[in-house]
């Protein structure tokens, strides 16, 4: 779907970074933050001397973040225009402060939030902040993908099931989820709408989203109130950069900037805003040709990929996932010759998978590399008969989640203990445990520890994949004391 500018108005105008260069030439010395001072001469420094030249703070001429009346407030605007939302904002916290804000600006922690189970530990500690004294959270079950191994979408159907039982103060999806698959956006903010309620999106790994044809269209077109990108993970942009977008009437953009302030650095980068601000100026300028050369690419490997015979890859909007499920080979394998041989980084490995990104700023040199390493690797691999217990999802239905003892909040301000593993059956978690990334969570705390979270957090630390939340080398875990 190609990018359509249905609302605002698109400001031909200086970008800021024409801005921060001629401040950086100028003969004005700088009584002013960053520390640096501009000062470019210190060889142990010399790396960042670009940057430094740059870098400067809230001074006259260069507009407020949070209360901006210039080229600040017109760059929101060119970002609003682009992506057809009624107003933007920048994060420089990444989608890690957007989400906070969001959730503080739709939700007062008064009802019950409804939320997917397979949101990012980000929600998970927003909520924490918002909600003191109840447990204040119900679930989604993200539906399971069996060839792949990963969660898929949301149902509209569950949602909409969901609502009719019980009074929700919002919704909050992630889409697309880590691994690419989208849930259908606008069905299911039609249905949140009739409940008269707020829909967040978090929409992290889909900036890139209506930019051109053959690409989704994003959660800002399809109805969604307030959407989060990181323009960092999908578009030529620094890392920590990203977008809140408002939609509708339902959420008061000047909440969302005030409930911004407070969960932003006072200090927000310049670096960062004019990188955003020239970003969606080259991608609006580009938008066509990128999508383009981005169809090309996924294309190639979806073609290529039918040739190998024991490695199977599947593609997702941003994503190209390599399986070895039902071979002799591992993901942490995979991602070790993807690594040491081939010098190809992935994005992260699973227990059956590595998952690589795809983006708009991809080079064909790379995919026909990553493709020709496949049809290498595809010839060591052997088909096996599959571990039953390889890539089983740990919650399959809403009777499958752990019992809640208390709320998130409650149990992170209990006092805590470690015990091991073995023995934290029956006991409530104290802490969040989860396989980072993609950092959505195996157990939240406030909630009862039981043999199948044990079992599963023992065979990912066998496998050798990244848990977060455990302690003394992954043998122990914090639970409330007793």
């Amino acid at each position: 779907m190609e990018n359509k500018v249905p609302t605002g108005q698109l400001h031909n105008r200086k970008r800021l970074v024409d801005m921060l260069r001629e401040y950086a030439t100028s003969k004005a010395y700088p009584f002013h933050m960053p520390g640096h001072k501009r000062n470019t001469d210190v060889e142990e420094l010399s790396d960042f001397a670009a940057a430094f030249s740059l870098d400067i703070t809230e001074i006259d001429g260069f507009d407020e973040l949070y209360h901006p009346e210039g080229i600040l407030k017109k760059a929101q605007e060119n970002a609003a225009a682009f992506y057809g939302a009624k107003q933007s904002f920048f994060c420089v916290n990444g989608s890690t402060g957007a989400l906070h804000t969001a959730l503080a600006a739709a939700w007062d922690g008064r009802k019950p939030l409804l939320i997917a189970r397979n949101c990012h530990k980000a929600v998970f500690n927003g909520i924490c902040i918002q909600a003191k004294d109840t447990i204040q959270v119900d679930y989604l079950i993200p539906e399971w993908i069996e060839d792949a191994g990963i969660q898929g979408c949301i149902s509209p159907e569950e949602v909409e099931d969901k609502l009719k039982r019980k009074s929700y103060g919002a919704v909050v999806l992630t889409s697309p989820t880590y691994d690419g698959i989208l849930s259908d956006i606008r069905e299911i903010a039609t249905i949140v709408h009739k409940y008269e309620i707020p829909l967040i999106v978090d929409e992290a790994h889909g900036a890139y989203f209506g930019i051109g044809k053959d690409i989704p269209e994003s959660a800002v077109s399809c109805g969604a109130d307030l959407v989060i990108q990181s323009m960092h993970k999908t578009l030529p942009a620094l890392t920590q950069t990203a977008l809140l977008h408002v939609n509708g009437e339902r959420i008061d953009p000047e909440r969302v900037r005030e409930k911004l302030e407070m969960y932003q650095t006072s200090s927000p980068s310049y670096l960062f805003m004019a990188n955003m601000d020239a970003c969606i100026q080259y991608v609006r300028e580009n938008g066509r040709q990128l999508a383009e050369n981005y169809v090309r690419m996924e294309q190639y490997v979806k073609d290529e990929a039918k040739k190998l015979q024991n490695i199977r890859v599947f593609t997702e909007p941003g994503k190209i996932l390599l399986s070895v499920k039902g071979t002799d080979k591992n993901g942490s394998w995979l991602q070790e010759q993807l690594v040491k041989k081939y010098d190809l980084q992935p994005e992260m490995a699973s227990e059956t998978y590595v998952l690589m990104m795809l983006t708009v700023m991809d080079r064909m040199e790379g995919i026909e590399r990553l493709m020709q390493a496949l049809s290498e690797l595809d010839a060591i691999c052997r088909k096996e008969i599959t571990d039953p217990e390889e890539s089983q999802p740990l919650y399959r239905t809403q009777a499958d989640l752990p019992k809640v003892k208390m709320s998130m909040a409650d149990a992170m301000e209990q006092e805590a203990e470690a015990l091991h593993l073995e023995e934290g059956e029956g006991q409530t978690a104290a802490r969040f445990v989860y396989l980072y990334p993609p950092g959505a969570p195996i157990l939240v705390p406030g909630e009862v520890i039981s043999k199948k979270e044990i079992h599963l957090l023992q065979r990912a630390v066998l496998k050798g994949l990244h848990v977060q939340g455990l302690e003394e080398e992954n043998k122990k875990i914090r639970v409330v004391a007793r």
